[in-house]
């Protein structure tokens, strides 16, 4: 949800409208001190020539990006789009960034195979720690939502308050809250008539076009709050186009049915809530 508020606020343009037009301006220093070393210098050393050609792809990428988010990243739902349903994009951009720190290497490789040997394990070991702090993090999370989910369980209002104080981030403000709770609200209520739809066990045309009208209604009433998820949308999208077919089978409207409510039960508003 984060990410979609990147976008919608118009940030993620604006970071990565910076970010692009840095490692461009990182690309052409590096080749005005190159130019000024002569033409020389790159045949005489095989790192200086790989840094070369990945600071020329560096540039050019960089640029390309830069130019798109110049023009283009006031749209935020063609930057969405983009970057949210195209790998492709996301891979050439983040390959984009990246680029320019590999060639810095080859060109501490240049100037001193020690120097060189020495940030790499350097960076190792700094990747090292971060995954053991990430892995850590995480697994505090999750040990936290547990206790969450045993203070609910238990009826320990008080200590369960006294912890959302304690523990609760990001700060949400009230319209926020407000939007969370009527999504969670919305799926609740969406995730009950789906439960009950599959317990009567009735998968006529009748019912399953009552359930059609059911996820549209619910469709409607999610996309209007802005904490919906993307996902969540599609499957209900999914299950409405399957239902409005003539030749339905019972294994079909089962599997539609159940990928929704388990969305309903991982979705980020309900993990929030609960």
């Amino acid at each position: 949800m984060h990410y979609k508020k990147m976008h919608e606020s118009g940030e993620f343009s604006r970071l990565y409208t910076y970010i692009h037009s840095l490692m461009t301006g990182v690309s052409v220093a590096f080749f005005i001190g190159l130019f000024s070393a002569g033409p020389t210098a790159v045949s005489c050393s095989i790192y200086l020539l790989i840094a070369a050609i990945l600071f020329s792809f560096s540039l050019a990428l960089n640029a390309l990006f830069s130019v798109f988010f110049l023009f283009f990243g006031v749209d935020k739902q063609i930057t969405f789009k983009l970057y949210t349903y195209n790998k492709l994009m996301n891979h050439l951009s983040n390959f984009s960034i990246l680029l320019p720190f590999i060639a810095f290497v080859l060109l501490f490789f240049y100037f001193s195979h020690i120097i060189g040997w020495a940030f790499l394990i350097f960076l190792i070991v700094i990747f090292i720690f971060t995954a053991i702090i990430i892995t850590q993090m995480l697994s505090k999370d999750n040990e936290l939502h547990k206790f969450k989910l045993n203070l609910i369980e238990n009826g320990n209002i008080s200590e369960y308050e006294e912890f959302e104080k304690l523990h609760e981030f990001p700060i949400f403000n009230d319209d926020e809250r407000r939007e969370m709770s009527l999504e969670y609200g919305l799926l609740v209520l969406l995730k009950g008539k789906l439960t009950n739809f599959l317990n009567k066990g009735k998968f006529d045309k009748e019912n399953v076009e009552l359930m059609k009208g059911e996820l549209i209604s619910s469709l409607i009433n999610i996309c209007n709050t802005r904490a919906g998820d993307h996902e969540l949308n599609l499957r209900i999208k999914k299950a409405i186009d399957y239902f409005g077919k003539t030749d339905l089978k019972e294994c079909e409207i089962k599997k539609h049915v159940n990928e929704i409510i388990s969305k309903i039960d991982n979705t980020g508003s309900v993990y929030f809530l609960i």
